[in-house]
């Protein structure tokens, strides 16, 4: 999950947050992740560039700043495990 929230930019891995460099990378401008005029992109740069080899399960684009709470229970309700909801 990437939370972009202002300047600042937070990376969760499996419900937790790895980084919080602030720029993505390659991101000269952060505030051209605002403009809407530009295009988005999931998996690589719009030319191509930096592709992301795998798989990607879900993508859901908000327009408001999730809590690392709500982050971690959306990880933890989609593991192949899920232990959240117990069915007796």
């Amino acid at each position: 999950v990437v939370v972009r929230k202002a300047a600042s930019a937070y990376l969760y891995v499996d419900g937790v947050c790895m980084d919080s460099a602030g720029i993505f990378y390659g991101d000269s401008n952060p505030n051209d992740f605002w403009d809407p005029g530009k295009d988005v992109t999931i998996g690589s740069w719009s030319d191509g560039a930096l592709s992301f080899y795998g798989a990607i399960d879900e993508v859901r684009l908000l327009s408001v700043s999730q809590s690392p709470y709500w982050i971690q229970l959306s990880y933890m309700n989609q593991r192949p495990d899920d232990k959240l909801v117990v069915f007796k």
